[in-house]
């Protein structure tokens, strides 16, 4: 996980780390970041869902262009860490009988 820049390098974006409920559970969680600018703030949000495909990353991966959005659009980010896939997938069972001749 990267960290977070000194304020001091971007003292008119905040960064909040926030933990969001979800789910039915009460005790279900999801951690954010909320990019908002210290000064004007649009009525419009924007959600960013980092890449990774599922399998790496987290919100922090991003700060720097999310902070370049904040001062561009004036508008607040909220970007969530989501739950990544397993090391390892039970997904053998589920190949085709042709699996062994094209993985090598």
């Amino acid at each position: 996980m990267a960290p977070i820049p000194e304020a001091s390098s971007h003292a008119d974006v905040s960064i909040d780390e926030l933990t969001v409920p979800f789910g039915a559970r009460a005790a279900q969680t999801v951690r954010c970041l909320l990019f908002r600018p210290t000064r004007r703030q649009s009525p419009a949000a924007l959600l960013h869902i980092h890449g990774g495909e599922y399998v790496m990353g987290t919100p922090e991966m991003d700060i720097a262009r999310n902070i370049e959005l904040v001062r561009a659009t004036g508008c607040p980010i909220l970007s969530v860490e989501y739950r990544l896939a397993p090391d390892r997938l039970r997904i053998r069972r589920r190949l085709p009988a042709s699996h062994p001749m094209w993985s090598g």
